[in-house]
């Protein structure tokens, strides 16, 4: 088969999916959509708006779904995956990303366009929407290894002054430890995290107490 049979037997079966199926169709850009984020001059904060706000009702990210289980032995409450996602719609996804904006940005703590975000944690919907914030008020992300240790990660610390210091729930010591060590940080914020798991709950009661203890 030539290159141009094949080529034409592809654009004839992506056709007819248009044509017959429900979800292609629903997953279809929007044309008002793009001609909007082509619009000359047009900023990446507002880009972002364009296409989360446009696409608001459409599914965005999917996240491993998982339920809290006690365990028979412990009696500890765990966190347990299920053989499930759940997803969310780029319109909450962009209600996340502006929360959390406004979080950064309202008080005497507050980030400006250039700071430093340092962030520490594994690929999840609630890390990608750390990165959007990044992206929506003009910061610079940093991402470091989760896996690393707190020598390892001082120099990056102490050459990138990070304002603030983004960590999944799962290395809040390691995060604790590596905000300690650097003033610049003036702000720790956790994502990932579920109250309803024991282990936790008492790590962000236990980094809380650390800060506090710190003067920070």
């Amino acid at each position: 088969m030539s290159t141009e049979t094949r080529e034409h037997t592809w654009s004839y079966r992506i056709a007819g999916l248009y044509a017959s199926d429900p979800q292609l169709q629903a997953a279809r850009p929007s044309q008002a959509v793009v001609d909007a984020a082509r619009r000359p001059g047009i900023r990446l904060a507002e880009l972002l708006s364009t296409f989360l706000e446009g696409y608001a009702d459409r599914p965005a990210l999917g996240t491993r779904a998982s339920s809290v289980v006690r365990d028979a032995v412990t009696g500890r409450s765990e966190q347990r995956l299920l053989p499930a996602f759940d997803t969310i719609t780029y319109g909450e996804l962009w209600s996340n990303v502006t929360a959390m904006a406004a979080a950064w940005t309202g008080d005497d703590q507050a980030v400006h366009p250039g700071d430093f975000v340092a962030t520490i944690g594994f690929a999840s919907a609630e890390y990608l929407t750390v990165d959007l914030v990044c992206n929506y008020l003009g910061l610079v992300s940093v991402p470091l290894h989760h896996n690393s240790t707190v020598s390892r990660l001082a120099p990056i610390f102490a050459e990138t002054t990070p304002r603030v210091l983004a960590v999944s729930a799962a290395y809040l010591d390691l995060a604790m430890e590596s905000a300690l060590g650097s003033p610049s940080v003036r702000r720790v914020t956790v994502f990932d995290y579920d109250p309803d798991v024991d282990a936790q709950r008492e790590a962000l009661k236990q980094a809380r107490g650390r800060l506090g203890t710190g003067g920070r």
